[in-house]
């Protein structure tokens, strides 16, 4: 016999649990599904920016109390950034009120908190090791056939990731390689950085420009580094990411740190798809959110915050959709338009720095005369908003000068 719900969340990591969340009180009968079962490995990077942190009081106060009162976070006070050349800056981050404005975490602690929360706190439906087999539309609505049955829906949300089935399926504009990085990364231990701050520490890493390294401690003197970079660079000049990392560590810029140094794991990997403006996201009774969507940043590759505000973005489109009962892919637009008139001219600044941060003398000038700065940026709120009405004709003439130098 099918189910029938209102909406399906296919995924169930922070852009299908933000969804679902921010739906807990709508009346609407729904449901999420994922192919793993909680608490689940997921390779990241394991940063939680500001951004990601102010989000989880607008999902729940009592959610973002329950992350605070993890003892698996880990406090960052901030940035040190490596050029190819050696140079170096700590970029220090404001403390709120006294608290962290960054974390680190696994993300199976994380995730887990999320669907935990979904678990406890609200009506929602929850298929843990349910594959999706089949998409279909049937009798003006979406049928779904998993491994735990037939599931029946009024609309469908794709939050499940870079290598979505939803997106794949329902006539959905692919996401070019172009605008796709690739990410490795690996815990060890006993990775001698400076404790002190807690600092996360990214270095440019000259062979793998635009893309970069990174040592965060995730606790218990365990740390995740990791490497990536855009997917057509990696191609275009034929790198071995693994071998760069090997590299680093044996000879290079990483051979002190890592001296005493032990890996405790594999090195895994995964596809990151990068924000573009006005990619289509959307269609006739279905949403993408998340990494389905590729909402990542171009220049970092994190996309959590974007992951857990296009999450509740959906929500508010999908309350609308079921008020006016109109389901078609025009009406869905305007998720489309909401997702671009947040995100937009962020895509746009990141893929400009990334462009930047193929040349490493812009990088050094960044680093050496920039970044030092950026303490006034964090300290001082008027500065921070002259830059940003300033901020696209700096990277305008920054991508020109650049331009004309070669």
């Amino acid at each position: 016999m099918e189910k029938i719900f209102d909406i399906i969340i296919v995924g169930a990591g922070p852009a299908g649990a933000a969804c679902a969340i921010s739906l807990k009180d709508s009346g609407l009968n729904i449901a999420i599904i994922d192919k793993s079962v909680f608490p689940r490995e997921k390779i990241c990077g394991e940063g939680l920016t500001l951004d990601v942190i102010k989000q989880l009081p607008l999902l729940s106060e009592e959610l973002s109390e329950a992350f605070h009162k993890l003892v698996d976070i880990n406090p960052s006070y901030g940035l040190r950034v490596y050029s190819a050349e050696n140079k170096e800056a700590s970029i220090p981050i404001l403390q709120h009120n006294g608290s962290r404005a960054m974390y680190t975490v696994k993300r199976e602690v994380f995730d887990n908190l999320l669907i935990q929360f979904i678990k406890e706190k609200t009506n929602i439906s929850v298929f843990e090791n349910c594959l999706l087999q089949k998409i279909e539309n049937y009798n003006n609505s979406i049928r779904i056939h998993t491994s735990q049955g037939i599931l029946n829906c009024s609309m469908i949300v794709g939050a499940d990731g870079a290598h979505s089935v939803v997106a794949k399926t329902l006539r959905s504009l692919k996401i070019e390689k172009k605008d796709k990085a690739i990410a490795l990364r690996c815990y060890y231990e006993n990775v001698d950085v400076v404790k002190e701050g807690q600092f996360l520490e990214f270095y440019f890493t000259k062979k793998i420009l635009p893309g970069g390294l990174w040592i965060f401690p995730v606790g218990n003197n365990i740390y995740n580094v990791g490497l990536g970079m855009p997917i057509d660079t990696l191609v275009k000049k034929k790198i071995n990411l693994q071998k760069v990392l090997d590299e680093e560590i044996e000879s290079g810029a990483l051979k002190d740190k890592f001296k005493n140094a032990r890996p405790i794991s594999r090195l895994k990997g995964d596809i990151i798809p990068l924000g573009k403006p006005n990619r289509p996201i959307s269609g006739e009774r279905f949403l993408r959110t998340g990494d389905a969507a590729g909402l990542a940043n171009a220049l970092s590759g994190e996309g959590i915050g974007n992951a857990l505000r296009s999450g509740r973005v959906a929500a508010m489109h999908i309350k609308s959709s079921f008020e006016h009962k109109n389901f078609s892919a025009t009406y869905n637009k305007k998720y489309d338009k909401e997702i671009y008139r947040r995100m937009g001219r962020e895509f746009y600044n990141y893929r400009v720095l990334q462009y930047l941060c193929s040349f490493p003398s812009v990088i050094n000038y960044l680093i050496g005369k920039v970044a030092p700065h950026f303490i006034n940026v964090f300290g001082n709120p008027e500065f921070v908003t002259k830059i940003q009405a300033k901020r696209f004709f700096l990277l305008r003439v920054l991508k020109y000068v650049v331009l004309k130098k070669s």
